[in-house]
């Protein structure tokens, strides 16, 4: 009776802990159970007596607010107070805007389950698009030239109001644009897409002052302003919370009128622009030390515009790059005067710039590394998949080798990953965005993703890999890689370090307010404000570890004999309360530990990542319930998912913690071991992946229309296709596969024995000529004009 008395009250615990029971209310009732027990005697004395004992006087110290007011909490508070100096580092820096609501309910352990719209919509286009791709095209054009043509047919306006003379795209609308560029040519792609949503240009169109708004944007729709691509200073303020580029107010005489404005000197700010790039943007940090502006010294950051009427500015010209698109510029600026009306929404904009700089680079994510990184996936995959249908090695098809089998599985699984990626980014297009702190983060996930895309790409073709260098555009994104490397950098743990650690304070519906009160003086109510805090923190922590026991007994196996519905809903929800349960202990452990291996960040923004795509995952998997073919690609696709978010978890726990409290840890997430696994698919999971790598929105054409290269796999695929019957026909009666070699010799000698007809030897050879065409590449010159 004593283990079914100690079953009950687990049970009892994890129950109260799940649905965040009063503390009060779960005291009563723990001990209600253990009189119960003793007053129908099926416990004896002494085991009353040494449970109850104890239990009472936990109860009477936990419920009684102020005795544990006066024994637990304010010991505490005031050796908190005292033991550590740097709770800045751990201060909110928002008021709500560094997170959504989607992201909120992920960290805290209860995901928002969405539903995205699965059909192509009909997308806005560019008035001038048959002068604009010509201009693309055109190999007569220099390279550094296309981007200022293509500015003054309003590429790089594409963001713009139609008032302020722009095209005024909406987000969906500029993606699609930059998805079909992206056919073309990845570079110009991502070049235009950053000069439109990540530069002064986008700065201006969001967050400047009507006036502003009317002065510069008609000049960036008329292509007379054209800015440079910058580096961002984003995560470096982030993490201080302050630029590099120091500035004072100051007044200043101006045609006998007193300015007020920022006083700044930079040196060898890097860019990138064309020979018309003539503005960019600084992130300032201003200083008030005469309070002739406000009452306190320092104002915070703002975001200043540099263009010609800002003075005391050099530019240094240096190589060129990416493909010849662009230049090197170094700009210095000794002792610049920068008045008000140059600060992105003026006064209003002091204190302002990490936030302007935060929103811009949200925006910025959600659209043009989806945009661009697409088009080369959906190459990539469908030439792997051509190839592997094509080609023969040790006389049998590439899609008879498992292995083979195994990275097309791997390579579609990623391509339907970036397009359910790019449809939860353009949720509701933008306007109530799913995501922001993520895509910062997936931004370089994206990219590398399809980085891995080209390796695998390359792997399966093996020696005709050399087609994709001269045949095919995707070999251009490479640079689009280096571009982006450029501009933010990529490393994961110098990155993520700040934007996980912010995001943490953000989402977290305790730590903050905890942090505040230690940081501010000492009143009579903030002990009591913080013991309030402190056991709502407590149960919290419990709560999503209940989750976890419960949804893991959920979905095991025995689980799943009693609730067979929605397997898949409750693996995410386990893995979102795991989630929730490290970020909160490893940000306590973060705060508290001085010296700490950092590269943990990267695989909690990984977990993170991994879960947002899971539930899009979901949603396509049951969306798709009709489709047998993409309903088991989905599957096989969600269930690596999972495996990755567990691996992120697993990986966070090793490098955030010493070995005795790693193991504590996983033993509490994972009680019955990690349940997933990763899937090495090696048999044919989807025959029609032209499904999958839809290259046009609006069209059921499975080809580019920009890709001759892709168009001309894609008919010899067919045509192999028409002439299978032939080919096995011929393979049957020689014993010999049919390759690109012999393909001749063995037709002519089956029609002579009559085993062929005359149609079907030239439909076979017809076929092999077509592979063959694609097969011999010239690196002496060019195969064929694009």
């Amino acid at each position: 009776m004593m283990t079914l008395l100690l079953l009950i009250l687990t049970l009892l615990t994890l129950l109260s802990s799940f649905y965040f029971v009063k503390l009060t209310y779960f005291s009563l009732a723990f001990v209600g159970f253990i009189l119960a027990f003793k007053f129908f005697s099926l416990i004896s004395q002494n085991q009353f007596l040494f449970l109850i004992i104890p239990t009472t006087i936990i109860t009477l110290i936990l419920t009684i607010n102020k005795l544990r007011l006066q024994l637990i909490t304010k010991p505490i508070f005031h050796a908190l107070k005292k033991a550590n100096s740097n709770w800045q580092n751990f201060k909110r820096i928002d008021n709500g805007w560094f997170s959504t609501e989607f992201e909120r309910s992920i960290f805290q352990g209860k995901p928002q389950f969405i539903k995205l719209k699965h059909k192509a919509e009909t997308r806005q286009s560019i008035p001038q698009e048959a002068e604009f791709y010509s201009i693309i095209m055109d190999s007569k054009i220099n390279n550094f030239t296309k981007i200022n043509k293509l500015s003054a047919l309003g590429a790089t306006a594409l963001l713009i109001n139609k008032c302020y003379n722009g095209q005024g795209f909406s987000s969906s609308d500029i993606s699609q644009t930059l998805t079909n560029i992206g056919k073309v040519n990845p570079i110009i792609s991502a070049i235009i897409g950053i000069l439109n949503l990540d530069s002064l240009t986008s700065f201006i169109h969001h967050f400047a002052s009507r006036k502003q708004k009317e002065k510069y944007l008609p000049l960036f729709a008329s292509a007379k302003m054209l800015p440079f691509l910058k580096p961002t200073s984003l995560y470096e303020t982030l993490d201080s919370q302050k630029s590099s580029i120091e500035g004072r107010i100051e007044k200043k005489f101006v045609k006998n009128k007193e300015i007020m404005g920022i006083r700044v000197s930079f040196q060898d700010v890097i860019l990138l622009g064309t020979s018309q790039s003539n503005c960019f943007y600084i992130n300032v940090n201003i200083k008030d030390f005469n309070n002739q502006f406000k009452n306190k010294t320092n104002l915070g950051t703002a975001i200043c515009i540099i263009n010609k009427e800002i003075k005391n500015v050099t530019y240094k010209k240096g190589l060129k790059a990416y493909d010849d698109f662009l230049h090197y510029f170094s700009c210095t600026g000794n002792n610049v005067f920068i008045p008000l009306t140059h600060i992105i929404n003026e006064e209003h904009g002091i204190g302002k710039g990490l936030e302007y700089l935060y929103k811009n680079q949200c925006h910025a994510s959600n659209i043009w590394p989806l945009a661009t990184s697409i088009p080369t996936n959906k190459t990539a995959t469908l030439t792997s998949w051509y190839f592997a249908h094509l080609q023969k090695q040790n006389g049998r098809q590439l899609l008879s080798f498992r292995v083979v089998l195994s990275k097309l599985n791997e390579q579609f699984s990623q391509c339907l990953k970036l397009q359910l990626a790019n449809k939860m980014a353009l949720h509701n297009n933008l306007e109530d965005p799913l995501l922001k702190f993520t895509s910062i983060l997936n931004k370089e996930t994206h990219i590398s993703q399809t980085m891995n895309q080209l390796s695998l790409l390359r792997g399966i073709l093996g020696s005709n890999s050399h087609n994709i260098k001269t045949e095919s555009k995707v070999r251009s994104f490479y640079k689009v890689a280096h571009l982006a490397t450029e501009l933010d950098g990529m490393s994961h743990e110098i990155n993520q370090l700040p934007l996980i650690k912010k995001a943490s304070l953000a989402c977290h519906p305790y730590y903050s307010q905890e942090v505040e009160l230690l940081m501010n003086p000492t009143n009579k109510s903030s002990a009591k404000a913080f013991d309030q805090l402190i056991v709502k923190h407590v149960g919290y922590i419990l709560q999503n570890l209940s989750k976890v026991w419960l949804y893991s007994l959920r979905t095991s196996f025995v689980g799943r004999l009693f609730f067979q519905k929605n397997k898949y809903k409750y693996m995410i929800k386990r893995m979102s309360c795991s989630f929730a349960f490290l970020s909160d202990i490893t940000l306590i452990n973060w705060t508290f530990k001085h010296k700490i291996n950092t590269s943990f960040a990267s695989h909690l923004g990984n977990c993170i990542q991994h879960i947002v795509s899971s539930i899009g995952l979901y949603d396509y998997y049951v969306s798709s319930s009709d489709n047998t073919h993409t309903k088991r690609l989905a599957k096989l696709t969600l269930k690596n998912e999972l495996y990755a978010s567990q691996n992120a978890l697993k990986n966070t726990i090793n490098l955030a913690f010493n070995r005795i409290p790693t193991l504590l840890i996983k033993l509490l997430l994972f009680p019955t071991g990690r349940p997933y696994h990763f899937i090495n698919a090696n048999k044919p999971i989807h025959n029609n992946i032209e499904e999958i790598c839809q290259s046009d929105g609006n069209s059921s054409s499975p080809f580019s229309h920009y890709s001759p290269f892709l168009k001309k796999i894609y008919q010899a695929k067919q045509n192999l296709n028409q002439a299978a019957s032939a080919e096995i026909a011929v393979t049957n009666a020689t014993g010999t596969p049919v390759t690109t070699d012999n393909y001749e010799l063995l037709i002519n000698r089956c029609l002579a024995a009559g085993i062929l007809s005359v149609e079907q030897s030239e439909q076979l050879r017809e076929a092999y000529i077509s592979i063959l065409e694609i097969k011999l590449t010239n690196h002496f010159g060019n195969n064929y004009e694009k």
